[in-house]
This record gives C-alpha cells, structure tokens and sequence, in this order.
C-alpha cells in the first residue's frame, strides 16, 4: 500500500499472505517505509524478494497488488522488474498477477454498495452490463451529462477514460466513476491517447467476465493482460491500465 507524502515521496506499508486459505495478510516485519518515488520499483523488488523466500513451499499462483492513490495509479508497476535470479531480472507481469487497487475507493464505504451492484452485471452469465466510453467533448456541460448518465444507470458496468488519469479531464471521469461504483476502469497511460489504442481498450472492455472478486469482496483484474505492445514498456508505451472497486 502506497499513501502519498508529497509529490516526490510517498509511504510504502507493506502486506503479505504466506499461502493460499482465508484472506489473512498480516503486515511485514519492519513496517513502512519512506521512498522517493523514483524509489518505488526497487522498494517493491525488495519486497517481492522476501515475499518469495516465504513461499517457498507454495503451490499456488503468486499476485503482487499495489493499492495506490490516484496519483500514483498510472504508474506502470506491472513493468517493474522482479528479483534477478540467475542474472535476469523480468518485468513483474511476466512471472506474477499484477493487481491495481484505488486506495481512494478502498478507504470509502459509502461508494462499497454502489459497487456491489454494478459487480453483479459482471458476474452475471451471460455478461448484460453496459460499457460507457469518456467524453468526446471536453466541456463543462459534456462532462456534466456523462457524469449523470453514469450515475443514474448501474448498467453500466465498464468506464473506459478518455485520458490516462494524469490528465485533468481523465482524473474528473475517474473520480466519476469511483464515485458511480464502476468496478472495471480502463485507460490508455499515454496521455494522449492514439487511436491505435482504441482496439485493445475495447478488447479489454469486452472482456469483464474475465475480472474476479478480490479480497474483502473488492474486485480486481489482474494486470498481466493489459500490455498492448509488451515489446516496449516504459512510461511511453501503449499500455491500458485498470482499477476496479478497490483497486
């Protein structure tokens, strides 16, 4: 869990679940630390070595989450890098389940039953819920309108943001949807998004079957997916990111 100090720090608490079983995860010896926030992929390399010295009689899949503030939720951690072993270190996603949690979203029980009901439409076979796209016209009244339509249908099941939400207007819509219960939230992390990505936004969107309930009754997709063009991570590549209720 990150929480943000200022705008180059934050605070890293971290958690662990020694196996599978209930969902039990107890905090890690040491307790949190401070880090620079180009410190972050390291710190969480650290963690995942110990994590991994812990599971070492596990036969199950292992996940890494990150639960983070909304400034901090286009950041690509499914890239970092994991442990080097045997002199190769890979990118997280390559070897775990990355899951993205909204810290907001986590942290506001008046927004769990709007959530509750709209994970219903994902859960539902076959798959009914609706997929609302961000606004096309980046006005006051526009946005105004999309927020209420969202507000008032719980149909709608998937938000796909017009703008990563370093953006003023992606940072609106995601609240937006925070707000309105949205357990799926996709975007491109580019801040202007090509139209090449619209492609693997819908294929994602098409896909909410595919997200399971998480911890807590919050829901979470895993990340691994979400790279369009795995060949080239970094903050510049064309990768959607995604965070559900709770994520």
């Amino acid at each position: 869990m990150t929480d943000g100090i200022d705008r180059d720090s934050c605070r890293i608490t971290p958690y662990i679940q020694d196996g599978g079983g209930p969902w039990r995860p107890r905090p890690v010896p040491g307790g949190p630390a401070d880090v620079p926030v180009t410190g972050l992929e390291e710190a969480a390399r650290g963690l995942v070595e110990e994590a991994e010295q812990l599971w070492t009689r596990s036969t199950e899949p292992a996940g890494i989450e990150f639960v983070m503030p909304a400034g901090l939720l286009n950041l690509p951690v499914q890239w970092f890098t994991g442990p080097r072993i045997f002199g190769r270190s890979d990118p997280l996603c390559l070897a775990y389940t990355v899951t993205v949690r909204s810290r907001e979203r986590m942290r506001e029980p008046r927004v769990h039953r709007a959530w509750g009901n709209r994970w219903r439409q994902i859960d539902a076979k076959p798959y009914t819920g609706r997929v609302l796209w961000g606004i096309a016209e980046r006005t006051e009244p526009a946005f105004d309108a999309w927020a209420a339509d969202l507000r008032a249908d719980d149909r709608y099941a998937v938000v796909v943001l017009s703008e990563s939400p370093d953006s003023p207007w992606g940072r609106r819509e995601l609240f937006a949807a925070l707000l309105a219960g949205v357990p799926v939230i996709l975007w491109d992390r580019r801040l202007a998004r090509p139209a090449d990505s619209a492609h693997g936004l819908g294929s994602l969107a098409g896909e909410p079957g595919s997200c399971r309930p998480g911890p807590a009754g919050y829901g979470s997709r895993p990340i691994r997916p979400a790279p369009m063009n795995r060949a080239t991570p970094g903050a510049g590549s064309p990768c959607c990111g995604t965070t559900r209720g709770g994520c």
